[in-house]
């Protein structure tokens, strides 16, 4: 009876040590740090309903990776030098990945995605970390990051990779806003890719350029009206000029060189 119980103890602590795998992984690297796998949706993610699977076309997925862009403003710090998130080796990396993943995900899952890259500069360690998490609902394909080009910090050798993805520092870079995009939140940052934009090939870029020529007529057309408005209102009062030449600047219809012209020639009438 001992010997049953003692073997059975023995099981027990060897299930117990076993390790748990969450969801299922259709790639991961040696690393442990790159993946892209399967894994159940939480509860707000479900919200509306999960339009999956989903049968993504390879320029598709190239398209909105490509279309990633950190804001501007980060191109001020030295560690940044390049202002899309995922360069071509990380596309050409992850798109084929990410459709497989995409054919098999269920409207109860989602699928995760880690990418790690590995840089020095001199003798001085420089790796990144971006992790989110991607899913389909009616209004497109969502990338939600929890690390977002994130500072690994010390060996990762030695922490192991789960501590060494859970310590990544972030940046705190933000992402800017491109033509079929929009931000769901800042905190989580989180992206929503408009698939009617993103068509199949050749479409994209024939709509890009159709919607970079119409807000290119559309600024031209509003500045000469801006441009217009003050010398066309000589019937109004100084003040209600005034007023509006002070709107023109504050909606950035005119330069501040514009501005300072027409105050001083509105002055001048006083």
């Amino acid at each position: 009876m001992k010997k049953i119980i003692g073997t059975s103890i023995v099981i027990g602590s060897f299930f117990l040590t076993l390790p748990v795998f969450a969801g299922e992984y259709i790639y991961k690297s040696s690393n442990k740090i790159d993946f892209v796998k399967i894994e159940k949706a939480d509860k707000s993610e479900k919200e509306g309903g999960l339009k999956h699977p989903v049968d993504f076309t390879s320029e598709q997925l190239r398209a909105i990776l490509d279309s990633v862009h950190f804001n501007k403003k980060i191109l001020l710090l030295k560690s940044v030098e390049n202002r899309q998130l995922f360069k071509e080796g990380p596309i050409e990396f992850l798109f084929p990945y990410l459709m497989e993943a995409f054919k098999k995900v269920t409207p109860e899952q989602v699928v995760v995605v880690s990418y790690f890259t590995h840089d020095s500069k001199i003798v001085i360690q420089d790796d990144r970390l971006t992790i989110f998490r991607t899913f389909v609902k009616s209004d497109g394909l969502h990338f939600k990051f929890s690390k977002l080009y994130a500072k690994m910090l010390g060996d990762r050798t030695t922490q192991g990779p789960e501590r060494a993805a859970s310590e990544a520092h972030s940046l705190r870079v933000a992402l800017e806003l491109q033509p079929g995009q929009s931000r769901i939140s800042w905190d989580p940052e989180e992206l929503v890719f408009d698939l009617s934009y993103f068509g199949p090939s050749g479409q994209v870029t024939a709509v890009k350029e159709d919607m970079q020529d119409s807000k290119t007529k559309e600024k031209q057309n509003r500045q000469k009206v801006a441009k217009e408005t003050p010398e066309s209102s000589s019937g109004k009062s100084i003040r209600v000029r005034m007023k509006e030449l002070d709107q023109l600047k504050k909606d950035e219809l005119i330069t501040e060189e514009e501005y300072q012209k027409k105050r001083k020639e509105l002055l001048r009438d006083l």
